[in-house]
């Protein structure tokens, strides 16, 4: 008959990274594959108020970097976050969509070196003109559309994008 029945003791789960430009519609695009297929959806700023307010070693050393120094979180950090929290239960059983991570060529290589391999990737790509339309509203309510701060997104966004694609 030429037709092949699926296996029913293979399991897959997603694992996706989703990049663009900022007011890309990355997060639209990420919540409607996440209500498709059931993965967990990954923001940083969320991951990272998720762990902040743990009862944990792990979580006393992110707090002190932000609250106690007021530095960003290195990339080794930021990476052994995504770690902890893809080996959680629910993105354990059904997979993962992490948003707009990686950013640089050495977070995509830390992630490499800690199994937190993608298997796919998705670049939303859309024009820079469009970016900017889709923030004129926004300029006075949202920080990250002052047009000072977009255009510096855009340029780091726009400088790194390469490195990421390449290596997954």
């Amino acid at each position: 008959m030429g037709v092949e029945s699926i296996p029913l003791d293979i399991s897959i789960t997603p694992r996706v990274v989703v990049q663009g430009l900022p007011k890309s519609g990355k997060s639209t695009l990420c919540k409607r594959v996440s209500e498709i297929t059931g993965a967990v959806h990954l923001e940083m700023e969320k991951l990272i108020e998720g762990f902040v307010d743990r009862d944990s070693s792990f979580a006393a050393k992110i707090a002190h970097k932000l609250k106690v120094e007021g530095r960003d979180l290195d990339d080794l950090l930021l990476v052994q976050l995504i770690q902890k929290r893809v080996g959680m239960a629910d993105c354990a059983s059904r997979g993962w969509i992490l948003e707009g991570f990686p950013q640089t060529r050495s977070q995509a290589i830390l992630m490499a070196k800690k199994s937190l391999l993608p298997s796919n990737v998705i670049m939303v790509d859309i024009p820079i003109e469009e970016v900017y339309k889709r923030t004129e509203a926004l300029v006075k309510d949202e920080f990250g559309c002052d047009r000072t701060i977009l255009k510096r997104r855009l340029d780091y966004t726009c400088k790194n994008t390469p490195s990421m694609v390449y290596f997954f």
